[in-house]
């Protein structure tokens, strides 16, 4: 659109053909005036639609249409331009800034700051009045030169950059190789004088001359750092580390460094008391010491004053290596120093003035020989292996034993004689000594010890009724909280325990002594730093296969443990059946040589004479044999007599014998045979009785004082109480005992004996405190046989537990904040010599074409929904599938922190990861592509029900 400002007629024509009067002139040369229009002259107006020719002529209006309908606007981007028509004024001025704009692009201003990225050559030269400020080139205040090119530029003052790139060396004006002045060379070598810096040097090798120097002590200890920064009136200490590296340092750690100031040097002793973050700490300054760890000290933590596993450490000066443990305060006391190499002048223990290079340490174990070298530096004497007394067996080169009263070392490699005069293989080392003279006549010694006790006298008269004694009941509660309130018979985190006389428990909770069973749910840790980005491998597979010989596989190809085990690791998921490929180690040790007989033990002293023993128990001992029978042995003697009955009678065996096919009456005496005997006093030297019908019998002594009692079918002992009961079982009062080799086996209703030596014991509940086994079996029956199915070996030569079968490791434990998570296995070192963790990584998979938000439950497990996807117990998630055409968003739920997770997107279409709960971030996963996350914290928030936690993503 053309706006008008004047839309009235001109008051005159501004052509100068054009006339005020009633005429038109129209001529293609020389204009000749028509008055009054001439004839047939018409007048088009802006609405006539008539075909323009010479007979016509335009209305003002209808001029003024032609006029614009001809000129291309401001806005107009549709009509081209040509010869019939013309751009407005705001058309052409913007024609001409986009022509300005373009001269912009391909010259350089005079007025204003311009820049190019290409190269400027003046050939009449460059004269600067105000500097010459280049980005990635040369900043100063005056530029003088013939010449400016690529290859030489000289400055007369200064030369400052942000960046300079230079490909040949640079150096000093003076500079002379190994003399004066400095180079830095085009390779990356610097020729210079000296170098100070201020802050901190960092370099792969330090050399001098190839000799590695260090001044002063050199640690090797559970933790230290350098110093990055330091706020000594906060008491807080900045670490200097690299990226992805962790501070070795904990709370309680026991620290030194020693630095140089205007006095000299200096140590500082410090304690870590806080962690205030990854590479920050608050310390504390050791008592009576002024001295603070300064900016870049390198220091070290020798100790910590609690935590045990953080107590050792090593150093060594120019004079020793000392090796310390237990280190729990300040000051290195002789407690602590395990083992010490080197001049040992500064140690004094127990007395000993140790001087010179030395060694002190707490054991040795060695194999071979050791050699003492004379003082003349030539000889060498081998120090000989004691053992003991000679006894039949194997001995080995420089063995010393003492055989018939002389002392032997065996001067051969290997040997079985015994030592003499005229053996090859021994050197008599010490000759036996001759009998000395008798000596004196000892003192008199001391009184002898109190002989045993005599027999137990007669029993008084009966007492008087004793009070009736109770019985005690112990009785356990469980209870959540620390005061027992409220209590249950569910196990928890406190236990109550109660003992009454009575069998019904306490109902109130404050009968009961309450204690912790379980341990309170420690603080929330700090958040780890992401790890760096690790290379991308392929998935590597342990291989193991056994051999009983070293030479070929076990049975079943190799799959039957034997004493060998061969192992290789690649990236093929299939066992190698080259025997070669292996690498084999033997992990069974060979039979070992039996053990040297034990020396003889000295003859002891002589014995008291005993008590008069009690009467000895009658001959032989009557025994039935029931009817006689051919080819079967027959006794008389001092333990048994046997008696047969033959045709109705009954003979007793006169010598022994075997009988024959038939009935040898010499051999046997008749008994006289009473069918009923009925007498007050029945008095035999020996009886045997087929059934005995009484209502009482007693058997004891002869005041009837002491014995035992049978009737009802049990049989008890009137004094101690023990009984035998008419059902068969063994009954002891409270304070009963039972004795075996005249040590108490059970008093008190407990077996007190020091040893059991069974070869099958069977429990149902076994508690002790400390125990000796040799190994643990899991049996069960195989064909009535019992067969070994798993065991736990302990050998007390290597300090092991060898583990035989699978272990599995299952079930739920519930949090004090109520929540579920599955048992751990927490151990402080862990080391595999086959495969360790899962044989493939457990995974999850997620397909759907919405954009909904989807739950993977790492280590939580329930039922799986279509959102919500859980993992099987004990089996943490490693990695998830991401299938589909939605746009979907992956929640990661119930993980604890630093747990590594592969995300596979596994279509064609994206997929988004939530990365942070709290601000709904997501990482978007392109298709056909994966990344790995590392968990981070769980966002506290009572709208996070499903327990999302963070993520950092590897990049």
């Amino acid at each position: 659109m053309i706006e008008v400002e004047n839309k009235k007629v001109p008051h005159s024509f501004r052509n100068k053909y054009l006339r005020n009067s009633g005429s038109v002139s129209i001529s293609t040369t020389t204009p000749t005036p028509i008055n009054g229009g001439g004839a047939n002259l018409d007048v088009l107006k802006i609405d006539d639609g008539r075909t323009v020719s010479d007979e016509n002529v335009f209305s003002s209006l209808r001029s003024l249409f032609e006029i614009k309908s001809r000129i291309i606007a401001l806005t107009d981007n549709n009509t081209a331009p040509t010869d019939d028509n013309t751009f407005s004024s705001l058309r052409i001025r913007q024609e001409l800034y986009a022509a300005i704009d373009a001269l912009k692009d391909s010259y350089l201003s005079k007025t204003a700051p311009d820049e190019t990225q290409f190269l400027i050559k003046l050939l009449g030269g460059l004269i600067v009045d105000n500097g010459l400020d280049v980005t990635k080139g040369i900043s100063t205040d005056t530029l003088t030169a013939t010449t400016v090119t690529t290859q030489i530029l000289n400055v007369l003052d200064k030369l400052i950059a942000k960046s300079a790139t230079f490909s040949g060396d640079i150096s000093s004006n003076d500079y002379a190789e190994g003399l004066i002045g400095w180079l830095i060379g085009k390779d990356g070598h610097i020729d210079a004088k000296s170098l100070r810096l201020r802050d901190f040097l960092e370099v792969p090798e330090l050399r001098y001359n190839r000799v590695s120097i260090v001044s002063g002590e050199e640690w090797n200890a559970p933790g230290g750092g350098i110093i990055e920064n330091i706020d000594e009136s906060n008491r807080i200490i900045y670490l200097k580390l690299e990226p992805g590296e962790i501070a070795e340092i904990e709370v309680d750690d026991i620290c030194k460094g020693i630095f140089n100031d205007s006095t000299g040097f200096q140590t500082a002793y410090f304690r870590i008391t806080e962690k205030i973050g990854d590479s920050t700490f608050k310390y504390a300054l050791r008592s009576g010491t002024t001295a603070h760890p300064c900016k870049a000290m390198h220091f070290v933590s020798y100790g910590n004053f609690t935590s045990k596993d953080r107590q050792r450490s090593s150093y060594s000066t120019q004079s020793y290596v000392r090796y310390l443990t237990g280190v729990n305060s300040w000051e290195i006391t002789k407690e602590m120093i395990a083992m010490q190499l080197g001049d040992l002048s500064n140690l004094k223990l127990f007395g000993i003035e140790m001087t010179g290079h030395s060694a002190y340490l707490r054991n040795v174990y060695m194999t071979g020989t050791i050699k003492q070298l004379s003082n003349d530096g030539i000889t060498e004497v081998p120090v000989s292996a004691f053992k003991g007394v000679w006894t039949p067996g194997t001995y080995w080169y420089y063995d010393e034993v003492v055989c018939n009263g002389s002392t032997w070392i065996c001067i051969a490699d290997k040997t079985i004689q015994e030592p003499t005069d005229n053996s090859t293989d021994w050197l008599k080392y010490v000759s036996k000594g001759e009998t000395g003279d008798k000596g004196d006549k000892g003192d008199k010694g001391d009184t002898g010890a109190t002989g045993a006790k005599g027999d137990k006298g007669d029993t008084g008269p009966t007492g008087s009724q004793g009070i009736p004694g109770t019985s005690q009941y112990f009785h356990v509660k469980y209870s959540a909280n620390a005061n027992g309130n409220p209590m249950s018979d569910t196990p928890n985190t406190y236990i109550g325990t109660a003992v009454t006389t009575s069998a019904t428990a306490p109902t109130g909770y404050a009968s009961y002594k309450w204690v912790q069973l379980k341990g309170s749910q420690g603080p929330k840790g700090e958040q780890g730093i992401a790890g760096p980005t690790g290379a991308n491998g392929q998935t590597s597979y342990l291989h193991i296969k056994y051999s009983d010989n070293g030479t070929s596989f076990t049975a079943n190809n190799g799959e039957t443990p034997g004493a060998w085990i061969g192992q290789y690791v690649d990236f093929t998921a299939a066992d190698s059946t080259t025997f070669s490929k292996y690498i084999w180690t033997k992990v069974k040790g060979d039979t070992g040589d039996k053990g040297d007989k034990g020396d003889k033990g000295d003859k002891g002293d002589q014995g008291g004479k005993g008590d008069t023993g009690a009467t000895g128990l009658p001959g032989a001992l009557i025994r039935p044999r029931g009817e006689w029978k051919a080819n079967t042995n027959y006794v008389n003697n001092t333990q048994y007599r046997d008696t047969i009955i033959y045709n109705g009678n009954t003979y007793s065996c006169r010598v022994d014998h075997n009988s024959g096919s038939s009935f040898d009456v010499t051999k046997w005496t008749l008994f006289n045979d009473f069918v009923n005997v009925a007498t007050q006093l029945l008095v035999a030297q020996n009886a045997t009785i087929d059934i005995l019908g009484t209502s009482g019998l007693f058997i004891g002594n002869q005041a009837k004082t002491q014995g035992w009692l049978m009737t009802g079918g049990s049989i008890k002992h009137n004094v101690t109480g023990l009984e035998l009961t008419a059902d068969g079982k063994l009954s002891l009062p409270a304070t009963g005992a039972i004795l075996v080799g005249n040590k108490t086996f059970i008093t008190n209703g407990k077996i007190v004996t020091d040893f059991i030596d069974v070869k099958t014991l069977e429990v149902e509940k076994l508690n002790g405190a400390t125990g000796t086994f040799k190994s643990l079996q899991g049996t069960k029956i195989v064909d009535n046989k019992e067969v070994v199915m798993c065991e736990i070996g302990f050998s007390t030569s290597e300090g092991k537990m060898y583990f035989e079968g699978d272990m599995q490791h299952q079930g739920t434990f519930k949090e004090p904040n109520g929540t579920n998570r599955s048992y751990r296995f927490l151990t402080a070192d862990l080391w595999c010599r086959g495969q360790f963790g899962h044989q493939q990584m457990t995974s999850l998979s997620f397909n759907s074409a919405s954009t909904s938000d989807f739950f993977a439950h790492i280590y939580n497990y329930g039922t799986d929904t279509t959102y919500h996807k859980y993992a099987q117990s004990g089996q943490p998630i490693d990695c998830i599938f991401l299938e589909g055409s939605g746009n979907y968003v992956i929640y990661i739920c119930n993980s604890p922190r630093r747990k590594m997770i592969t995300i596979v997107n596994a279509s064609g279409y994206p997929k988004r990861v939530l990365t942070t709960w709290q601000s709904g971030g997501t990482y978007t996963l392109e298709p056909y592509r994966f990344a790995i996350f590392v968990t981070a914290e769980t966002y506290a928030s009572v709208n996070n029900t499903s327990s999302t936690v963070n993520l950092h993503v590897m990049q």
